[in-house]
């Protein structure tokens, strides 16, 4: 299916080959590469900085069973022409874990090689081919340092984070300044990603410790709300206010309930966030996007309340959650044109730094 306008895919998803940390990380840190391993009850997961990745809802039971878009760029292409998708940014699987990496050295030269062989990827089509490099917050400095090296080395567009808290800290903590005035500068979009699998605090793991259903329920729209409040009500974007920021796959439906709470305290103890010199929600309108689903049925009745140009389209492809025809689905939601030519497009292009 092709529309007379380009359709922007704001989040979907590589597979990493099983030895791309073997292969690519610097000879020094090459013996601590992530690997898979069997697990003592002889199940295959994914071993990084000396524990164990939670296991994911895949069929099948060896990694190379998931789709080979993920891991073929050239399949990928013939998947997106397949589903009318002329553009998508890439965020990693495995390399979600790379945010939960405590040994700063390791963490920085693994997510080097990942972005790296990410850059590889979309150098296949890089007019259609968009990869979010991937940032490890255990040393702010550090993500400085790969920030500016995978703008300046590869040209990219965004970066992205986990909202879970590293060494305790959650996202406005003052040791985390410096990391957004240096992607204020850089003009590149962050983009606030949660992943359920790895080691990192998470939302409601502690009351659904080893099942992923609850675990998976919880995490993107708990983890992102709480991401939300540190960007809106803990002044990062009042102390920056040209950083463009999306909270990605945690829906819709939370957005203006949650608005209308952080207004609501705003106004009435706000003098307890004394920086903020507006309603949390207005940083939302000015700096602040969200991803949606393709069969997101609430979303006609949401818009008035978000904004129809705070939406991005997103497809998850090829995570387990992804929808056979996304651009199809979403087509079927009562939307106006207008509408369905900025979440599907528009949007996207708007919050990446797109030309198009």
């Amino acid at each position: 299916m092709r529309l007379p306008y380009p359709v922007i895919d704001g989040d979907s998803h590589v597979l990493e080959p099983r030895d791309l940390w073997l292969q690519r990380l610097e000879e020094p840190f090459r013996p601590q590469a992530p690997q898979f391993r069997l697990t003592p009850e002889g199940k295959e997961l994914f071993y990084i900085d000396g524990k164990w990745q939670k296991r994911v809802p895949f069929e099948g039971n060896v990694w190379e069973d998931r789709p080979r878009g993920g891991f073929d760029p050239h399949e990928r292409l013939r998947v997106m022409d397949a589903l009318g998708i002329d553009q998508t940014f890439l965020y990693p699987t495995l390399g979600l874990n790379l945010a939960a990496v405590e040994n700063v050295p390791l963490a920085a030269a693994l997510c080097r090689a990942y972005n790296d062989w990410l850059a590889d990827y979309c150098r296949v089509a890089p007019q259609r081919l968009f990869g979010v490099a991937a940032l490890n917050l255990e040393e702010p400095r550090e993500a400085i340092r790969e920030a500016q090296r995978v703008v300046a080395t590869h040209g990219v567009k965004a970066v992205m984070i986990r909202p879970n808290p590293s060494r305790g800290r959650c996202l406005h903590h003052p040791d985390y300044e410096p990391f957004y005035a240096a992607l204020a500068d850089l003009g590149v979009a962050l983009a606030v990603h949660e992943g359920t699998t790895g080691t990192m605090p998470t939302a409601g793991i502690d009351r659904f410790d080893n099942n992923f259903f609850f675990e998976h329920l919880f995490s993107h729209p708990f983890e992102q709300q709480l991401a939300f409040a540190s960007f809106l009500a803990g002044g990062i974007l009042e102390r920056h206010p040209t950083l463009r920021v999306a909270f990605l796959e945690a829906g819709t439906a939370w957005v203006p309930y949650w608005l209308h709470r952080l207004d609501e305290h705003y106004e009435g103890i706000g003098w307890m966030v004394p920086e903020l010199r507006q309603p949390p929600s207005e940083y939302f309108r000015r700096q602040g996007w969200v991803s949606c689903e393709p069969d997101d049925a609430l979303l006609p009745h949401l818009l008035p309340l978000i904004g129809e140009d705070k939406v991005m389209f997103s497809t998850d492809y090829p995570h387990y959650d992804a929808k056979p025809e996304p651009v199809k689905l979403f087509l079927e939601l009562a939307l106006p044109e207008t509408a369905r030519r900025r979440i599907l497009g528009e949007n996207a292009a708007r919050f990446y730094g797109l030309t198009t």
